[in-house]
C-alpha cells in the first residue's frame, strides 16, 4: 500500500511534517531556504534518495559542533542524485552518487548502496556492512512529487510525479567511512 497518492506533497512537506530538525540543521548550513520553501542545491522534478537520520544520531554525532561548511557538506552527503531507490530491491546494487562534489571537481562523491527486498543495506568503504534500513510503515519509501502543472496549480493526480523517497535511518552517514575516493 505504499504506492498510494492521498497525500500529495514535496520534499519541504515532508521535512516540515515529520524532520524539522534535519530541516533546522538544513537551514543552518544554508542549504534550505525557508522565505521561498525551496533546497536550491535539488532540481525540480530530478529524482532524489534521501536518508535522513533520526534527531537521536545527528545528536549523538553533534551536529551543532561543525561548522557551516561542514554541515552543508555533511547533510548532502545523505542524498542521492538521479534515484528513486525503495525497499523493493528492484534497483541495483552500486555506489549511487550522493550530492556532495568532490572538492575541486565536477564529480560527486558516492555511497554503496545495496537494495533488498524490504530493506537496504549501506556498505561501508571496504564493502562490509554500514547500517541497514528496514521497511517500516512511515519510516521508509516516503514519496515526495512535485506539481508538473505550475500554469493553474490544478490538483489532479495526473499533474503531480514522484520524484524522491526518503528513509529514515538510526545511523549517520560519515563520508569518510563510506566513500572511497
Amino acid at each position: 500500500g505504499w504506492f498510494g497518492f492521498e497525500r500529495k506533497t514535496d520534499l519541504v512537506g515532508i521535512l516540515l511534517s515529520n524532520y524539522r530538525y534535519f530541516l533546522l540543521l538544513m537551514e543552518k548550513a544554508g542549504l534550505y531556504d525557508k522565505v521561498n520553501f525551496d533546497i536550491p542545491f535539488l532540481v525540480n522534478g530530478e529524482n532524489t534518495t534521501l536518508f535522513i537520520p533520526t534527531e537521536k544520531a545527528l545528536q549523538e554525532f553533534q551536529v551543532d559542533t561543525l561548522t557551516k561548511s561542514e554541515l552543508a557538506d555533511f547533510l548532502k552527503y545523505h542524498f542521492v542524485k538521479g534515484e528513486l531507490i525503495f525497499t523493493d530491491g528492484k534497483m541495483p546494487d552500486k555506489k549511487y552518487p550522493t550530492a556532495l562534489q568532490v572538492s575541486g571537481s565536477s564529480l560527486y562523491t558516492t555511497l554503496n548502496v545495496k537494495p533488498e527486498p524490504d530493506r537496504i543495506d549501506i556498505l561501508d568503504k571496504n564493502g562490509n556492512l554500514y547500517t541497514t534500513i528496514n521497511e517500516n510503515g512511515d519510516k521508509t519509501n516516503q514519496m515526495f512529487m512535485y506539481d508538473t502543472n505550475t500554469e493553474t496549480w490544478s490538483t489532479s493526480q495526473w499533474d503531480f510525479i514522484v520524484s524522491g523517497v526518503v528513509h529514515e535511518i538510526d545511523r549517520v552517514l560519515v563520508k569518510d567511512q563510506l566513500y572511497n575516493k
